[in-house]
């Protein structure tokens, strides 16, 4: 292994530390990818909570107005990559019969792709894709595969993080509305109990 990929590890080790934000995260990863790799585009997508769809995150070819669609599981390298946890690589994208419409429309020639796996559990995917034909080599694979490795469990911390976040700022509403509801009827009673 070079030692272009190791410093790029040593960078993202440091850098994740204290990241909660999926959005920076990926980016981190998709800028040291498409460095690495030499490849156009890079995205990366984290299974929804349903379990049924892989939303990207971060798409180095999406615009704000033509965002990249999420993926059912099976479709395009990435959802590929998640249905079959290993390394999906497609020289001929515009070809492959799974190829995702969004990605292909764009004249996306080739994919990598690689899942991202957090305690044995597929959470999400990055894909990293080409404008011109290319053969993707086991070196490339192992590549995106260490990147993956190094950002799939700060991305899961993340989306934790976000999902706690969330509970709270829904429990903290309840205790409001309770509050709310308990003052009310306090004050309804106070009245009526007065006079007994």
């Amino acid at each position: 292994m070079n030692s272009r990929i190791f410093r790029a590890l040593h960078d993202i080790a440091v850098k994740v530390g204290g990241v909660l934000e999926p959005v920076e995260l990926a980016r981190l990863i998709a800028d040291r990818a498409r460095d690495l790799l030499d490849v156009n585009a890079v995205a990366v997508y984290l299974l929804d909570d349903a379990g049924d769809l892989l939303r990207p995150i971060f798409s180095s070819d999406a615009r704000d107005d033509d965002p990249e669609q999420p993926l059912p599981i099976g479709v395009g390298a990435a959802g590929q990559a998640l249905l079959l946890g290993r390394p999906v690589a497609v020289d001929d994208l515009q070809a492959w019969p799974h190829a995702s419409p969004w990605v292909a429309a764009r004249g996306v020639r080739s994919a990598l792709a690689v899942p991202l796996t957090v305690n044995d559990r597929r959470t999400g995917a990055v894909a990293v894709r080409t404008s011109v034909p290319r053969q993707w080599t086991e070196n490339d694979a192992e590549t995106l595969t260490l990147l993956a490795a190094q950002i799939a469990p700060p991305l899961e911390a993340a989306r934790l993080h976000d999902r706690t976040r969330a509970a709270r700022k829904q429990a903290e509403a309840a205790i409001k509305l309770r509050d709310e509801v308990l003052a009310g009827v306090s004050h309804d009673l106070a009245g009526p109990l007065a006079r007994i």
